[in-house]
């Protein structure tokens, strides 16, 4: 699916990917990992080869993985628990899935590093962006002030309503309209990592919401019938100068 404004925040090498409603990739909890129907339309769509993508099971935390050359080709079965990965491996493509949480898709142009997150209320409330920065800089020296992000499609303000409790988690990020709450959550990311040191040229929201816009998946809106997006990202072959692989993305 290409992502309004994605192609232009981000460099040629650097590709960002938000599957639509069109192939369900929900990963079931006796899952060993991508589906033949899942493979086969990642293929087609995108010419992505599966064993590249790590695939995690979320768990609403704020846990985030290191992935090296080694961990690719992922081990059928071994899927561990966490809620974001970061890489600086050319051709792995790191994956989290969403069906309204926030996907938040992190690049450090200056040590050639990508992450992504799961970025759910509950994440969110434990800092998940936070522990990502952490992350980079810990492995690859990274600098929030040099970071791009971008938020793919989630929930907007405009459908997640909220008890008052929520007012106390997110004080500045609960709107009151009529006599409801409302919870922005790409804004309270975008005010964690502005308070990190990110640029606010720097974050870019897709602004699109999966609940009332066409196209998504939604669990507030169809609670366990809804199916799962897949969120992708991964630098290119080559990044340090060499050729680019000339790969269909949306």
């Amino acid at each position: 699916m290409n992502l309004d404004g994605f192609d232009n925040f981000f460099p040629n090498q650097v590709k960002a990917i938000f599957t639509d409603a069109t192939t369900d990739f929900v990963l079931p909890p006796q899952a060993l990992g991508l589906s033949a129907e899942q493979k086969k339309f990642l293929r087609h769509e995108y010419q992505i080869d599966a064993d590249k993508i790590f695939t995690i099971r979320q768990v609403h935390g704020n846990k985030i993985l290191t992935i090296s050359a080694g961990d690719i080709p992922q081990q059928e079965g071994l899927i561990p628990q966490a809620d974001g990965v970061v890489t600086n491996v050319p051709g792995v493509v790191l994956s989290v899935r969403t069906a309204d949480c926030l996907p938040v898709f992190l690049y450090d142009p200056q040590k050639e590093s990508i992450g992504l997150v799961h970025a759910g209320w509950q994440s969110s409330a434990q800092k998940i962006v936070k522990q990502a920065i952490a992350a980079l800089k810990q492995n690859y020296g990274s600098c929030a002030v040099d970071l791009r992000v971008a938020f793919g499609p989630a929930i907007g303000v405009c459908c997640y309503e909220v008890g008052a409790e929520f007012a106390t988690t997110f004080p500045g990020e609960v709107l009151v309209m009529g006599n409801k709450r409302y919870l922005d959550l790409p804004l309270v990311n975008k005010n964690q990592l502005l308070s990190l040191g990110v640029q606010p040229a720097n974050i870019f929201d897709n602004a699109s919401c999966t609940v009332c816009g066409k196209g998504f998946f939604s669990y507030r809106r169809d609670k366990e019938q809804s199916g799962r997006h897949l969120s992708m990202m991964m630098m290119e072959t080559g990044i340090r100068g060499g050729k680019l692989d000339a790969r269909r993305w949306g």
